[in-house]
């Protein structure tokens, strides 16, 4: 009796450094778009030539990238980046990976914005299939590792699939708020790497945090939430300097603490926070669900 029929297997035997291929294929060598030239004879547009993906977005599209600080080229941009994806004997380095098809995400998402402009100017225009078909290798690719596009400040950004994360996220109207908790759960940080965030966090957190403690609903979850999210931040050498001995917060426990022992107490105020803006969320449309119940008890 088998164990998979063939359309288990199309997922079971999913090859990531060749669907890496079938990418980079079409980003590098197939004909993505073709340019038009006006014929005065004829009054119509002719085939001019083809463009891979990569010339467009070197020779179009970078100039529209946002925050490519002193890079001249796309070249040189992909190497300050790491978005030349790496192969070790182990197989593909994932942060790398990432890294290239954030920004072919982001050469995708300029090019659907400019694309008219494209066309008007230029007469550029993309082979639909190739489209397509790269489209959906990146939706495939994206989902394997675990990630899904979110756009912050016209920009896109890969976040983990976390329920939580991405619901905050996607409410969240502050954008630097946003990008600091997709950092915190996407780079490979240390102790010192996640304190910094935390505290970044807390710049947005701390008022949030004094208005929920203000109101005193002490029997209320999300009340127990901020103090516990203040004793954390008090207390840890996030927010005061918890290990100067000479300092009126220093906390002679913390000596003890190893670099684990940080890192835990850290991801733990991470998920907290998660919690924290979630039940906010909540406690912002209490009050109208409160008066459906009275307008219908």
């Amino acid at each position: 009796m088998r164990s998979y029929n063939i359309f288990d297997l199309v997922d079971k035997n999913y090859n990531l450094e060749k669907e890496v291929e079938k990418i980079s294929y079409y980003v590098y060598d197939d004909n993505f778009f073709c340019k038009r030239r006006f014929n005065e004879l004829t009054g119509q547009n002719d085939f001019a030539r083809n463009y891979k993906f990569i010339e467009l977005c070197e020779n179009y599209l970078f100039q529209y990238l946002p925050n490519v600080g002193t890079c001249l080229s796309l070249s040189e941009f992909l190497g300050r980046v790491n978005a030349k994806i790496i192969y070790t004997e182990s197989g593909i380095e994932k942060e790398s990976l990432l890294n290239f098809i954030e920004v072919i995400e982001n050469f995708l998402f300029i090019y659907n914005k400019k694309k008219k402009i494209l066309f008007k100017n230029y007469n550029i225009q993309y082979y639909e299939q190739s489209y397509k078909i790269l489209g959906f290798l990146l939706s495939e690719i994206e989902n394997k590792l675990g990630v899904s596009k979110k756009v912050l400040n016209n920009k896109i950004i890969l976040c983990d699939n976390d329920y939580k994360l991405c619901e905050v996220v996607d409410k969240i109207d502050n954008i630097d708020v946003g990008w600091e908790l997709i950092k915190y759960k996407r780079e490979r940080l240390n102790s010192t790497g996640k304190r910094k965030v935390l505290k970044q966090l807390d710049i947005f957190l701390e008022p949030l945090i004094d208005e929920i403690i203000k109101t005193k609903e002490k029997s209320s979850i999300i009340y127990k939430m901020a103090k516990d999210l203040g004793y954390l931040y008090n207390n840890y050498e996030i927010r005061h300097s918890n290990l100067n001995k000479s300092s009126n917060d220093y906390k002679e426990f913390l000596t003890k603490y190893s670099e684990k022992d940080f890192v835990k107490v850290y991801d733990l105020t991470y998920n907290l926070i998660l919690d924290f803006l979630i039940a906010k969320d909540y406690k912002s449309i209490q009050s109208e669900i409160d008066k459906l119940k009275d307008a219908h008890s």
